[in-house]
């Protein structure tokens, strides 16, 4: 998976706010989903994402996991990230 490459984003108080320039789509993520996007915009794999949350949040893997891939779905189907 890797972030759309017609997609900006910005923080904006306290949010990342993503910006599908072709699409005219905004979209905002809260801190954790700001990691997740910064991860996966920088080539980690969900592998990698779902065990830095369990780090830094000490949340187990089943939360996690869920979380990444809820979210990865939203952005799947918002056009703003695309599978490789």
């Amino acid at each position: 998976m890797k972030a759309d490459q017609d997609v900006v984003w910005c923080p904006v108080e306290g949010e990342l706010v993503l910006f599908h320039s072709t699409k005219g789509l905004y979209f905002g993520l809260n801190n954790t989903g700001a990691e997740i996007w910064r991860m996966l915009s920088d080539g980690a794999a969900i592998p990698a994402i779902v065990n830095e949350l369990q780090t830094k949040y000490n949340v187990d893997e089943a939360t996690a996991i869920n979380e990444v891939n809820r979210l990865t779905r939203e952005l799947t189907d918002a056009g703003l990230i695309i599978c490789d």
